[in-house]
């Protein structure tokens, strides 16, 4: 299957680290995922070196932080025994929870951990001589694109960017002198903050904040929204690959009391403002026919859902299985 233009997310990065996975010693595996990693943290078990470089990424050159950071590890400890570090999940369940400080500080250092964790896994996989085994999976990736190649990647990460993806949400830094480094731009008298990257606990909240982005002249330094605001646009087909559109926290926990509120809904879906944009763009005749994959039943079920809910006009559902990408 060939497709003009290809929008990816983290499923895609979750294929490549499984199979990256048995090239990894079994004890260094906790750095494979951002919650394991964290985990491993707050028991103790990362390297000397991996905390030096979560630490610096904090503080940066400040030594006397020390006890702070170790603040930091006890709230996280109790976050993790309610909460994973899904964060759009996260900020979604706690979406009316305004008064819990300890929410409010977890929810300040994610930004800066997400990108410190994915830092030390790209630097100790190219230690492993591991970026051949990358490369390849992603010239495999690019060889199911066609002219004119739009590719999109709601992803932070870095590791496709050999297929110059536009990132739609921002990008992770490849180095933080410190904590100031991943802040975009920040408001209400430094008390707020834009990052670098954007979270949200569904698609409309997303969309609002990249309106409020792409007021400042240094926007697209940072985040490419050409996907959203460009008429020029003209593509025959997508593949959406690796895309969940999870429901967000606070639906789900709708669901768990109100049976009106068991399959998706607009508004209560993470990532429905790309949704929304390929609908307009069928509707407008600029795309016809867009693949989304699903991994299980229970997936292409919910991706379902989603799809109609937001009325999507002309979708195939396919399985990822389809696609053998392999290292």
């Amino acid at each position: 299957m060939k497709y003009n233009s290809l929008l990816f997310g983290n499923g895609l990065t979750l294929n490549l680290l499984h199979q990256l996975q048995p090239y990894i010693p079994e004890n260094k595996c906790y750095l494979l995922s951002i919650d394991s990693f964290l985990k491993e943290w707050i028991k103790g078990g990362i390297s000397q070196r991996e905390e030096n470089k979560l630490y610096t990424a904090m503080y940066g050159k400040d030594k006397y932080k020390q006890q702070k950071f170790e603040m930091i590890k006890d709230d996280l400890n109790v976050y993790f025994q309610t909460y994973s570090s899904d964060l759009e999940y996260f900020l979604g369940a706690t979406l009316f929870d305004k008064k819990d400080d300890l929410l409010k500080r977890v929810k300040t250092v994610f930004p800066l951990f997400y990108n410190a964790w994915w830092i030390i896994l790209s630097e100790y996989l190219e230690y492993q001589d591991l970026n051949n085994r990358i490369n390849s999976f992603y010239q495999q990736v690019a060889g199911i694109v066609t002219e004119p190649g739009y590719i999109y990647t709601t992803n932070f990460d870095l590791f496709a960017d050999s297929l110059h993806p536009e990132h739609l949400h921002g990008r992770f830094l490849p180095h933080i002198k410190d904590y100031n480094d991943i802040v975009f731009h920040s408001y209400n008298d430094d008390r707020n903050h834009y990052y670098k990257y954007i979270w949200g606990c569904n698609g409309i909240g997303k969309f609002n904040l990249i309106q409020q982005l792409r007021a400042y002249y240094d926007c697209s330094s940072y985040f490419d929204f050409n996907f959203f605001f460009n008429s020029e646009l003209n593509m025959n087909n997508m593949l959406i690959y690796g895309m969940g559109f999870k429901n967000s926290g606070y639906i789900s926990q709708l669901q768990e009391k109100y049976p009106r509120y068991q399959k998706a809904a607009f508004g209560g879906i993470i990532d429905e403002h790309i949704l929304v944009r390929i609908c307009g763009l069928q509707e407008s005749g600029k795309l016809n026919q867009v693949d989304v994959t699903y991994y299980d039943e229970g997936e292409r079920e919910h991706l379902h859902e989603v799809l109609e809910a937001c009325m999507v006009p002309n979708y195939r559902l396919i399985r990822c299985q389809d696609f053998n990408f392999h290292v």
